[in-house]
């Protein structure tokens, strides 16, 4: 992750300014990152049984 003040200074805003402007683009990003490197790796999650669990242990 880059930190945002790093990511401020380079589009010239105070970090205010960056999450104000730019909150609704990294709104959901988390998921649709972990589903690329799911992807890339091959990996599925287990799919949950009836009541809702996990099967891992």
């Amino acid at each position: 992750m880059v930190p945002a003040t790093l990511v401020a200074g380079w589009a010239g805003h105070s970090v205010e300014v960056l999450l104000k402007i730019y909150a609704k683009c990294l709104d959901g990003e988390e998921v649709r990152m972990r589903s690329r490197i799911e992807d890339a790796l091959g990996w599925t999650p287990d799919k949950p049984d009836r009541d809702g669990e996990s099967d891992r242990a």
